[in-house]
């Protein structure tokens, strides 16, 4: 799913993530005070970022078989490859573990965070309904073709008598 302005089409995924982050912060230091508001942002970006890469680390491990031949593969995020559930529990063991000793902003931290994570939620179940019950997050194979592959697929269309686009990195029947 995605919303397009203008020319440029944005998923919807990622920028409802990028929303609930920015709303999560502005709670954050909004609940934890001016003099502790930068050490509230900077709390919250650290569990952003844990939790992004807990997500990726799980989501690779549980499709490894996909990235063996491609393993420039897995930094290729454009495939969707996050598994949400494991990075909420990554956040909320980071915070666990950050929060330990900084009581004073321990609760205001806690509310954002779970505020944030639950509008984020929320949109990605409704964007999930509005997709037809598919999420963002799937496994795509993106090994790449063989040449012995597309030399066969070349002489099947040819014997068939297809006109073939030339020209292309990977020839196409017209």
């Amino acid at each position: 799913m995605s919303f397009s302005i203008g020319p440029i089409a944005f998923p919807f995924q990622p920028f409802w993530l990028l929303l609930s982050y920015w709303l999560a912060i502005w709670l954050a230091a909004r609940w934890t005070g001016a003099e502790r508001a930068q050490a509230a942002k900077d709390l919250a970006q650290s569990t952003l970022w844990a939790g992004l890469i807990a997500s990726r680390f799980v989501y690779l491990a549980l499709h490894a078989t996909l990235y063996v031949d491609n393993p420039w593969a897995v930094i290729d995020i454009r495939d969707g490859g996050w598994h949400a559930p494991s990075g909420v529990v990554a956040m909320v063991v980071w915070l666990v573990w950050r929060l330990r000793h900084q009581l004073e902003i321990r609760q205001s931290m806690w509310r954002a965070t779970a505020v944030g994570v639950a509008v984020w939620w929320a949109g990605s179940i409704w964007a999930g309904s509005a997709n037809g019950g598919r999420y963002a997050s799937r496994a795509v194979d993106r090994t790449p073709t063989r040449p012995d592959t597309s030399a066969q697929q070349l002489a099947g269309w040819q014997a068939r008598g297809r006109q073939l686009v030339g020209h292309m990195v990977r020839p196409m029947p017209l």
